[in-house]
């Protein structure tokens, strides 16, 4: 249906904004509704659009302390299409003086009609309070929320980010006889099921999101900056995906 680039990180950041290496960096709420910064500012930003080849797009943003924020960054997407599917790649470049912690992520939306199903391999998930900050780490999902033998993607409020990601998720559509598998290539290679991922599942929404994204919520304000990239000026994060799409029954 759509989809937005979660950069220069994902998800939300508490505390009015962060510290890094003793210096306290203000962010303010950048969404009606929202009280605290939400998604990057990568997705408040107008993109320039280019097109090096017939089955290529790619989309360039140079933004520097956007609405205050600490970061200064040149960005880049890139979609190459491909028999059965596309190719993409998020790449954020720092280029600011001082280093910065960087996430990224993708933000899809996909339709549920009823019988869609997510299937991925994960490991836990964050448990979080009503604003959607996490709160307790567990490997007991609860009722609903196992996507591992796969899940009804209708149901009630899924806002939470798993972790343990295997790096691979696919979502069947059996009245339209499709199916799409998506891959983080980095993951995979890996083995090591250390990916993270967040599921939005709205009961009121007509669609839900699955999110392949390198950090959990609020990351800047645990321990170790899990998931999150320390990069200095020049310095380069980027978040590869695989999409392909496959009939699951012969049409009549």
């Amino acid at each position: 249906m759509a989809s937005f680039p979660l950069v220069p990180w994902s998800n939300r950041i508490s505390a009015g904004g962060f510290e890094f290496d003793g210096v306290h960096h203000p962010m303010a709420p950048n969404r009606a509704g929202e009280p605290y910064p939400i998604h990057g500012d990568g997705w408040l930003q107008p993109w320039a659009l280019h097109q090096p080849k017939d089955n290529m797009l790619e989309m360039t943003l140079e933004s520097q302390a956007f609405d205050g924020n600490p970061y200064n960054y040149r960005a880049l997407q890139r979609f190459v299409l491909i028999d059965g599917g596309m190719d993409q790649t998020l790449t954020v470049t720092h280029t600011g003086e001082t280093p910065l912690p960087y996430g990224l992520g993708q933000h899809p939306f996909f339709p549920r009609p009823v019988g869609t199903r997510l299937t991925t391999q994960v490991q836990g998930v964050w448990l979080s309070r009503p604003d959607c900050l996490p709160t307790q780490h567990t490997t007991q999902f609860p009722p609903s929320w196992d996507p591992r033998a796969g899940m009804d993607v209708h149901g009630s409020l899924i806002d939470n980010a798993y972790t343990g990601w295997s790096g691979e998720a696919r979502i069947n559509w059996p009245e339209q006889q499709l199916a799409l598998t998506m891959r983080e290539p980095s993951i995979l290679g890996r083995g090591q099921n250390d990916g993270m991922c967040l599921l939005y599942r709205s009961p009121v929404i007509s669609a839900f999101c699955f999110e392949p994204v390198t950090h959990p919520i609020d990351a800047f304000h645990m321990p170790g900056l899990p998931g999150l990239k320390v990069l200095h000026k020049g310095e380069s994060l980027t978040l590869h995906l695989e999409w392909r799409f496959t009939e699951t029954a012969s049409t009549v």
